[in-house]
């Protein structure tokens, strides 16, 4: 990454990566009018700790970006996928920013002007990422991930999916299927894996829930969640939450 000449183009390392080489956690960055921001979540909505995992992370994230920035560097805001713990103000005092939990996401957020920051590297433009093709094994592991990324930065569609990983769309199904697999049964566990972590680490409503997940309507939502759980998310929460 700090071969890299820029901000910017060091967290697309960073993310490309984490894609490449990690099965069970997502890194992404996001861009969004005059802010920007990094995240971080894990595929598996089971997986105990999850609060202290996302905590972890984004602590990490925020040392990442201090390596590239300088050592008082802060966020302007952090959002957390969990619940508010008892002292919230630990937080605060921590990332030397305004902390929100209950959140979609857990990302560092900071100004858009950042990733043109330039890293000062004289040898950046050796530095060049070599990219790989995808196997059809490998886009099989690979395409749940990008989807789970997309859905939690609210634009999610095959096209978007297949561009994320270069390829066209068509050859993203063709592999798919001779992976014996389709892009629709990928996506929706992308779903299903981004719907339990938001039902069991947040007080977020179902409806909220269902809207971030890229559903128009609340029912329709329930009734894939009937389908892939066996429950209603209602009826999932309490049993996991208590």
């Amino acid at each position: 990454m700090l071969n890299r000449a820029s901000v910017g183009e060091a967290l697309d390392v960073f993310s490309s990566f984490s894609l490449r080489h990690s099965t069970a956690t997502v890194v992404f960055t996001r861009r969004s009018g005059d802010q920007a921001s990094l995240g971080y979540a894990a595929m598996d909505g089971n997986m105990p700790g999850m609060p202290q995992l996302q905590d972890s992370a984004m602590a990490v994230a925020r040392n990442i970006m201090r390596d590239m920035l300088g050592a008082d560097w802060c966020p302007t805001g952090v959002t957390l996928m969990r619940r508010e713990p008892r002292d919230p103000e630990l937080y605060a005092n921590f990332f030397g920013a305004p902390c929100r939990f209950n959140a979609t996401r857990s990302e560092l957020i900071f100004p858009a002007t950042t990733l043109d920051f330039s890293l000062n590297n004289s040898a950046a433009e050796s530095a060049d990422v070599v990219h790989y093709p995808f196997d059809s094994h490998e886009l099989r592991s690979c395409v749940p991930r990008v989807a789970y990324r997309l859905l939690l930065q609210g634009e999610c569609s095959r096209k978007r999916v297949a561009a994320e990983l270069g390829v066209s769309d068509r050859t993203l199904v063709r592999k798919l299927g001779n992976a014996g697999v389709t892009y629709q049964e990928l996506f929706e566990g992308a779903r299903f894996a981004a719907s339990r972590s938001l039902i069991r680490e947040t007080n977020l409503p179902l409806a909220e829930i269902a809207a971030a997940l890229g559903y128009n309507e609340p029912s329709s939502f329930t009734r894939a969640f009937q389908r892939w759980s066996g429950m209603s998310p209602a009826q999932w929460r309490k049993l996991k939450v208590g």
